[in-house]
């Protein structure tokens, strides 16, 4: 285990592994998890791909340094790897069947060392990494601005200040997320 969040509730726990694993655990039943999110293998990610995989999340092998929950929510976790690349991932029900949906907030897959030989980056680009993140606002109280979904990332290069919006289309059920960084 690399890294651990708890829930504002404190009957929740998420924790980020050494191979891009994000585990979510209730403490009232700790024998088996809730939630596993697993990492995607390095070898979906293609030569030519300058978009992320079909699934994103965290490549195998990455470790996960940050971990936590957004506001008071106990099915949105953001987190953080060691290459370099932060998420957002929202979990949910969909016809008995557990699903996460990820979402990329920061970092490019061109970028990582764990990718394959195979990659060609079109220019070098600077490596990054995420020294803090942290869901906001902080504390176990209620606040309005956890409506918004801010989230704070530190890099060797900027402090950055995301906010998530999700729309679900009443219609088809469909999740929409928009992530805007205002650095």
């Amino acid at each position: 285990m690399t890294s651990i969040a708890i829930s504002s509730d404190h009957t929740t726990i998420a924790c980020g592994h050494s191979q891009g694993y994000i585990v979510i655990w209730d403490i009232r039943k700790p024998m088996q998890p809730i939630r596993t999110i697993s990492p995607i293998p390095a070898n979906q990610i293609l030569p030519q791909q300058q978009v992320a995989p079909r699934k994103e999340g965290h490549i195998q092998g990455a470790s996960i340094l940050h971990v936590g929950f957004v506001g008071v929510k106990k099915s949105e976790i953001v987190s953080a790897d060691d290459q370099g690349m932060a998420f957002y991932h929202m979990s949910y029900k969909m016809i008995m069947i557990n699903a996460v949906d990820s979402t990329r907030i920061l970092g490019r897959y061109q970028n990582l060392s764990l990718a394959p030989d195979n990659i060609q980056q079109s220019k070098p680009r600077k490596p990054s990494t995420v020294f803090a993140m942290q869901p906001l606002p902080l504390g176990q109280v209620a606040h309005p601005a956890e409506n918004f979904g801010l989230v704070a990332l530190l890099t060797p290069y900027k402090v950055i200040i995301i906010i998530i919006i999700i729309i679900i289309k009443k219609e088809s059920g469909e999740r929409n997320v928009y992530i805007i960084h205002c650095i």
